[in-house]
């Protein structure tokens, strides 16, 4: 995703090669706590709107530290324990875009503690479990236009509150348990331009019609370009 800001990405794993100079430290000697404060004095003093922390594992706790940066309006966590409890410490980050959180254990009421961040872009949390009833209360992210998600307890009715999000504009599903009817919902989303499907039960026939009435898709399906996507498509 490309984004106007000359923001710069900050991770965790370099700013541990930055504080210890040349040398990287190995995973034991990470002082997790100290790099955690060196990047929130890092968002604070230079006016920085990202964090993306990859190699160190954050939990509920340390969330505490980031929920007072309310400037923040990208925060990515590739590793991480989350809970319900520590989505609840986001709710202030009021100018957060996007939010992608892997890992962890999220389910609903986990989600419901940020359906207040109106500025939400991009909501990536491929390892989720979220149901139905959790993806119909996305709606009110007035201005989504990426969701990725995974998650067991999703069904067809998920695409149908999928179908209703005019703002989404890219989808990505992973593992859910959807089938061609519930692709029939997506017929009607005119303005989606990328849909990913890895897992369900789709069938060739069911891609078929999808793309019958969404012709400019760009669709991918279990980690492939499909047949039927026009060949000039970017990728």
């Amino acid at each position: 995703m490309n984004y106007n800001s000359s923001n710069v990405f900050i991770t965790l794993l370099a700013l541990s090669v930055f504080l210890a100079g040349c040398s990287e430290p190995s995973a034991d000697s990470v002082n997790k706590e100290a790099l955690i404060q060196e990047i929130i004095k890092a968002v604070q003093s230079e006016d920085e709107t990202v964090i993306q922390i990859s190699e160190v594992l954050i939990t509920d706790d340390d969330l505490d530290h980031f929920a007072s940066l309310t400037t923040l309006e990208q925060l990515i966590l590739d590793t991480s324990s989350i809970t319900d409890d520590g989505m609840r410490k986001l709710a202030a980050l009021k100018k957060l875009i996007h939010l992608r959180i892997r890992n962890g254990n999220i389910t609903d009421v986990g989600l419901s503690h940020i359906l207040g961040l109106n500025k939400l872009k991009f909501l990536n949390l491929p390892h989720a479990e979220l149901s139905d009833d959790a993806i119909k209360t996305l709606s009110r992210l007035p201005d989504l236009q990426l969701l990725r998600l995974g998650s067991s307890q999703m069904t067809n009715e998920s695409l149908r509150h999928i179908s209703q999000m005019e703002s989404l504009l890219f989808v990505h599903l992973i593992d859910v348990p959807i089938n061609d009817d519930g692709l029939q919902h997506l017929h009607q989303m005119t303005q989606l331009q990328s849909l990913y499907i890895d897992g369900g039960d789709v069938t060739d026939d069911g891609l078929s019609d999808l793309m019958t009435a969404l012709p400019n898709l760009h669709l991918h399906v279990n980690q492939q370009h499909h047949d039927l996507v026009k060949a000039d498509h970017d990728h």
